[in-house]
């Protein structure tokens, strides 16, 4: 067999190192917004409501800083979670508690995938059917 070596010492470019100084300002700068002015001004007037005040035009508030898409009234996303429950658990495929839906996507999954669930996989991008 016939190896090739090659040079691997790195060149003078990559050779830069990142400290305070070298840091970008934008990045020195910025801020994690969820927990920011406007998240916070939200709960004083929530206290501030809770309290009796009625200097608002609403009763309530509902903090979507970091999204909150079951308090605005979307439903819970169970297919996914039934399917990868019962890929993972088996037995769940018994169960009143999971869709038809899901369990048409389980038997279909389980019938194209060949490893079990948790496993790695032949290929490291993951199983060719789901992909």
């Amino acid at each position: 067999m016939n190896v090739r070596r090659i040079n691997v010492e790195p060149h003078a470019e990559y050779h830069k190192v990142l400290t305070k100084e070298t840091l970008s300002p934008n990045v020195k700068e910025c801020q994690y917004a969820v927990r920011g002015a406007i998240p916070l001004r939200g709960e004083e007037i929530k206290k501030m409501i809770a309290a009796g005040s009625t200097e608002f035009e609403f009763e309530k508030t509902l903090p979507c800083n970091i999204g909150n898409p079951q308090a605005v009234g979307q439903g819970f996303l169970t297919f996914n979670r039934e399917v990868l429950s019962a890929m993972m658990l088996p037995k769940l495929l018994d169960s009143s508690q999971i869709s038809e839906d899901s369990k048409e996507r389980i038997r279909l999954l389980n019938s194209k995938i060949t490893s079990p669930m948790g496993a790695y996989t032949a290929n490291s991008k993951g199983h060719m059917y789901v992909r």
